[in-house]
């Protein structure tokens, strides 16, 4: 069974706009190093900007891969849309940032 783990990685006062965009590249090599190919990994963060910008980040590493961005902004169509790729779709190999 997978652990649930918090990341190595703090965005503080300090640097949250200067290091957003490293604490993003940081984050999204720690998400690729402990990710199993063989079921879906979860990625929780507090804020929908961090989010899309992990998920441009996974996505130019993984562009050939089915992993989602669930977020609060989407609309109701393409949250449904979302959800549904969620629950219907296989989960092995997938990243979801939420």
């Amino acid at each position: 069974s997978k652990s649930l783990r918090a990341a190595p990685l703090r965005l503080s006062n300090d640097n949250n706009r200067q290091g957003a965009t490293a604490y993003l590249a940081e984050l999204c090599a720690q998400v690729l190093a402990h990710h199993d190919s063989n079921g879906q990994t979860l990625v929780v963060l507090n804020s929908v900007s961090r989010a899309q910008g992990l998920f441009r980040l996974l996505r130019k590493a993984r562009s050939n891969r089915r992993d989602l961005l669930i977020h609060a902004r989407f609309r109701p169509g393409e949250r449904s849309e979302q959800a549904r790729a969620l629950r219907g779709e296989p989960g092995a190999d997938r990243i979801v940032i939420a």
